[in-house]
């Protein structure tokens, strides 16, 4: 045959078409066993060959090859206990709750003096409280009201229902002056499971500017607790001016 010799390329054919003493090295395809015949295979067995052997697949998407009914194409069963289309958790429907507002008893952790739960949320159908952040502190001596610190963390853990899509809060920045200097620095970043949110840096006062802010939430962190933390920057130390934040509403939203 005179397509077989040392300078032939290897085709997967079953036969050693480059004369190396191999036959279809480095050619063949992997498949994946699909024990329960739903034309989805699991990675866990595979083979080599040139074309699919019989009970074996092209994919390695099943996550339960023992079960027909449970794979990457199947309809999913609302809140059923089982992940039917492999997803990697079972579908709830999603519908918009609190996770109890900002509640005293909701988990949070105020991590420093200057936060507080504030008894005047910005809208008292979403919880009693909010959690608040003020940098008044007045300097008599100087005639000015200061912070003493420039960063200040409030932290807090979300335990995240079945079915929600998103966390949300809402944030109310009150940043004030007396005519003739602002703060520009201060800022509040919101941390909720590594993805930081940024609010603030306005270069004029602002009073009861407020901001909604969320947080895209997978499948995979539905029934588990996840960090929150609330951090301010401020520096006020030489103006005549006073700041203060709210977090308000922290909830599960749908959309």
């Amino acid at each position: 045959s005179a397509a077989i010799n040392p300078g032939a390329a290897e085709v997967c054919n079953g036969v050693d078409d480059n004369c190396n003493g191999s036959i279809d090295e480095g050619v063949k395809t992997t498949y994946y066993r699909d024990a329960d015949g739903d034309g989805y295979g699991t990675a866990s067995t595979t083979t080599a060959a040139c074309t699919a052997p019989a009970g074996y697949v092209s994919n390695s998407t099943d996550c339960n090859d023992a079960n027909a009914a449970i794979n990457p194409g199947a309809t999913e069963i609302s809140c059923d206990g089982i992940d039917q289309d492999c997803s990697g958790a079972d579908l709830c429907a999603c519908t918009a709750a609190l996770l109890n507002g900002m509640e005293s008893g909701s988990g949070i952790t105020v991590t420093s003096t200057q936060w507080s739960l504030s008894s005047t949320p910005i809208s008292p159908t979403q919880g009693s409280y909010a959690l608040e952040w003020s940098s008044l502190s007045y300097d008599g001596s100087n005639g000015y009201w200061s912070t003493s610190a420039s960063g200040q963390t409030a932290s807090l853990s979300v335990t995240v229902p079945q079915g929600a899509l998103y966390i949300a809060a809402d944030l109310v920045m009150n940043n004030m002056y007396n005519g003739s200097t602002v703060d520009t620095t201060m800022k509040m970043t919101m941390t909720l499971d590594g993805s930081a949110q940024v609010f603030g840096g306005y270069p004029t006062s602002q009073v009861g500017q407020v901001k909604t802010v969320k947080w895209p939430i997978t499948a995979g962190k539905w029934g588990t607790s996840i960090a929150f933390s609330a951090n301010v920057y401020s520096n006020m130390s030489s103006y005549a001016a006073g700041a203060g934040l709210l977090v308000d509403n922290l909830r599960v939203v749908c959309n």
